[in-house]
């Protein structure tokens, strides 16, 4: 198990983590000697879940029609007038 200071767990965090999952904990220790134990809860999910299909709910939502620039930009302007 690493030890790491509050210093190194504030900047690097993704690092302490890392190394707490990889050795199954770490501590975590202040200048004055206090320490504290970081342990994983749970497993880590490795199914990998899919994502919505934006493709086919954008269709269902606004149909097969295509938007130019100019009426996006014309809608977003129409939009903050009723503000």
């Amino acid at each position: 198990m690493k030890t790491f200071n509050v210093r190194e767990l504030s900047r690097s965090t993704a690092e302490v983590l890392e190394a707490c999952e990889h050795d199954g904990g770490a501590i975590i220790q202040y200048q004055d000697g206090r320490q504290f134990e970081l342990v994983p809860r749970g497993r880590r999910d490795s199914r990998r879940r899919d994502l919505p299909d934006f493709a086919a709910r954008q269709r269902a939502v606004f149909g097969a029609r295509k938007y130019s620039s100019a009426q996006i930009n014309a809608s977003m302007d129409a939009a903050k007038g009723r503000q």
